[in-house]
C-alpha cells in the first residue's frame, strides 16, 4: 500500500473532488466508493482522441466507437456497452447472500478488477521512474488509464464478434453409475 492511500485513508471525508487520478481509482477499489466512481465518471476529463480537448471516460470510449466501421453496426453498440460496464459496473457486495444462504451472483464485470489491474500496472511504472512533479503524476496515470481503456474495447469488440459468429453449443453429459 503506498503512502498516498494511506493518506485517503486517515481522512474518509476528504473531498473526493481533490484527490489525484489515482488515490481516487484507489477508493473505488479498495472500498468500493461509488462517488469516488461517479467522479470520475462525471467529472475528471483525462482523456483525448487525437485533437481533442480533454474529455470523460463515456465520451472517450463513444469516440473510439465511432471512429471504427463494422457490419453489423450492433457489434460497435454491443463493445461500447461491454467496456461501459467494465468501467462502470460497481457490484453492491462480494459477499452478498440470499436469505437461504446461497450466494449471490452478481452478473456482469466488476470494475473494481479492472482499476486494480490499472494499479498494478501504474504502480510498477512508477517504480522505474519515481520522481514526478504531481502534475506530471495525474497526466501520466491518465495516459496509462487511456491505454487500457482502448486495449479493453478492442477486447470487447472481439468478445461481441465471438458472440455473434460462433453459435452456442450445449453438451450434453451422460455418466454410468
Amino acid at each position: 500500500m503506498n503512502i498516498d492511500r494511506l493518506n485517503t485513508r486517515v481522512d474518509e471525508k476528504m473531498d473526493i473532488t481533490t484527490l489525484s487520478l489515482t488515490s481516487l481509482i484507489e477508493r473505488v477499489v479498495y472500498d468500493s466508493d461509488s462517488d469516488a466512481l461517479r467522479e470520475l465518471h462525471d467529472h475528471r476529463f483525462v482523456f483525448r482522441l487525437k485533437d481533442s480537448k480533454p474529455i470523460r471516460l463515456a465520451e472517450f470510449i463513444l469516440g473510439l466507437r465511432r471512429k471504427i466501421t463494422l457490419d453489423p453496426n450492433s457489434l460497435l453498440d454491443d463493445a461500447y456497452d461491454l467496456t461501459i460496464d467494465k468501467f462502470s459496473h460497481l457490484p453492491a457486495s462480494r459477499g452478498a447472500q440470499f436469505s437461504s444462504g446461497q450466494r449471490l451472483i452478481h452478473p456482469g464485470p466488476d470494475c473494481r478488477c479492472y482499476f486494480k489491474a490499472f494499479l498494478n500496472h501504474y504502480t510498477r511504472m512508477r517504480q522505474a521512474e519515481p520522481t514526478l512533479k504531481p502534475i506530471r503524476e495525474d497526466d501520466r496515470a491518465a495516459a496509462h488509464l487511456q491505454g487500457l481503456v482502448i486495449r479493453h474495447f478492442y477486447l470487447s469488440l472481439l468478445e461481441c464478434r465471438r458472440r455473434i459468429n460462433s453459435p452456442l453449443r450445449w453438451y450434453v453429459w451422460r455418466v454410468r453409475e
